[in-house]
């Protein structure tokens, strides 16, 4: 968890994700405290280009110059945004692209997103973006539960700006429910036991899993832990456990080690 205002977080976080760098490809998904707390502008020390001091992860930084990276969010006036991208890679002979977008992704973001998900139409997509489920096994909906589910993006200070800010069910409805090759959604943001998992059905009949995984909760911010999934070479099964690298151990519970079953296989 970063603070905007903090710059030796940012440090820190620069120091910790660079063992990637040339190592494993990755993609990165700003959350509300990488904006400042209350999340009441889209400034961010995120977008330190190269050229800056200290460079974080703008453009010409080695994470914004992965060769797996196809593009990122583009402004009106031509800035280049590296807090919503796009990656690709290929694994079993089965190509996959991930969308990373920013905190609450603003309508154009969105539009851009759906540009990029039409242009590969044989990739199989993973969205992953802060805020997305939460808890109960729901979509954030402001529409419908407004303020009765938490730390949904319309109650933070960004909504009011230009572009607006879409939730998880404005997220369903404009993109993912939308296109046969979605397959998973990634989010975290949301507290109380930090663990949700819907799986709904698209427009095109493919099943969606939807997941929330968040250990923000947990003493020392998390103890480290990551949700690793594995994807079978039955092209059929995804192999879900959550792992510690900092205490060499597993989370066990049913919210935590699971398998999920792709339909349509890859």
């Amino acid at each position: 968890m970063n603070s905007n205002r903090f710059t030796e977080q940012w440090d820190n976080a620069k120091a910790a994700i660079s063992i990637l760098d040339g190592q494993v490809p990755y993609a990165l998904a700003l959350g509300n405290h990488d904006y400042g707390f209350v999340a009441s502008d889209r400034t961010t020390l995120f977008l330190n280009s190269s050229t800056d001091t200290p460079p974080y992860f703008g453009t010409g930084t080695p994470y914004a110059t992965q060769s797996s990276i196809g593009g990122f969010y583009i402004e009106p006036d031509a800035t280049v945004k590296t807090d919503s991208s796009w990656h690709t890679f290929t694994a079993n002979g089965e190509d996959f692209l991930v969308l990373a977008l920013e905190w609450g992704p603003r309508d154009p973001v969105v539009a851009w997103a759906e540009i990029v998900v039409v242009a590969h139409p044989n990739h199989h997509v993973i969205l992953t973006t802060h805020a997305y489920m939460y808890f109960d096994e729901t979509r954030h909906d402001w529409a419908t539960k407004g303020s009765s589910q938490l730390w949904n993006p319309h109650s933070y200070g960004t909504s009011s700006l230009a572009g607006g800010t879409n939730d998880g069910q404005e997220l369903w409805d404009k993109l993912v429910k939308k296109y046969p090759n979605f397959i998973m959604t990634l989010n975290g943001h949301v507290l109380n036991d930090g663990a949700a998992l819907l799986t709904s059905t698209g427009d095109h009949g493919n099943e969606v899993h939807q997941m929330l995984c968040n250990y923000q909760m947990l003493p020392e911010g998390g103890q480290g832990y990551l949700r690793i999934y594995t994807f079978k070479t039955d092209k059929e099964t995804v192999e879900v456990k959550t792992y510690s690298p900092v205490l060499d151990q597993y989370y066990l519970g049913a919210q935590q080690e699971f398998n999920l079953q792709l339909s349509p296989s890859l």
